[in-house]
């Protein structure tokens, strides 16, 4: 399959707070935010997170790039995401741990629970571009190395069939600010689309 990118995001730009440019709404907690040209949120022990306007089809990817993240923190992708009661949607989450634990878990109404603990034997620190899919019922994760992306786990699960996209993350006592580079799309070709190569 051929994915199209439909919204870019490098966070290049003056703080926001919460995360806004036009585009983006607070899903969960006080919204991510912008400090630095980088997206996280102040210490509260809590998850923050904020959705982008852009609608996307069923099938769907999220990627970022992560640097050095403090072990009380997490950072998260989301797909299939909507805040009719509290948010609810999929996420490809980070612990800030040496080495780095990976999980694909589930929002619903503002609660997470873990669907998958993924393998930790890729490095964020050699390798901190991550993508986040939703094919059908399936919902993997790859990290690139530089040429190729690499697929280091999935899980199945059929509960959310659409929504955004977005960011997050969980901040223990120190917080911080480590996600850039924020890109998003779908399967549905747009005129222009730009095609993304996958595996």
């Amino acid at each position: 399959m051929s994915w199209y990118e439909k919204a870019v995001d490098s966070f290049t730009r003056a703080n926001e707070n919460p995360l806004a440019n036009g585009v983006w709404s607070t899903a969960i907690g006080s919204g991510a935010q912008l400090s630095g040209n980088r997206v996280g949120a102040p210490g509260a022990s809590a998850h923050h997170g904020s959705l982008h306007s852009v609608s996307l089809g069923n099938d769907q990817y999220a990627i970022f790039t992560v640097n050095a993240v403090a072990n009380t923190n997490y950072d998260w992708l989301a797909l299939r995401a909507e805040t009719a009661g509290g948010l609810d949607c999929y996420c490809l989450q980070m612990d800030g741990g040496t080495p780095t634990t990976f999980y694909i878990t589930r929002f619903t109404n503002g609660t997470q629970s873990t669907l998958a603990t993924l393998s930790s034997k890729q490095s964020r620190v050699t390798y901190p571009t991550f993508r986040f899919t939703a094919v059908g019922t399936t919902l993997s994760a790859d990290y690139w190395n530089g040429s190729a992306w690499m697929n280091f786990g999935s899980v199945v699960n059929s509960a959310l069939t659409s929504g955004k996209a977005g960011v997050g993350c969980y901040r223990g006592a120190g917080g911080g600010y480590y996600q850039y580079n924020w890109s998003v799309g779908d399967d549905q070709a747009p005129a222009g689309g730009i095609v993304v190569p996958v595996l």
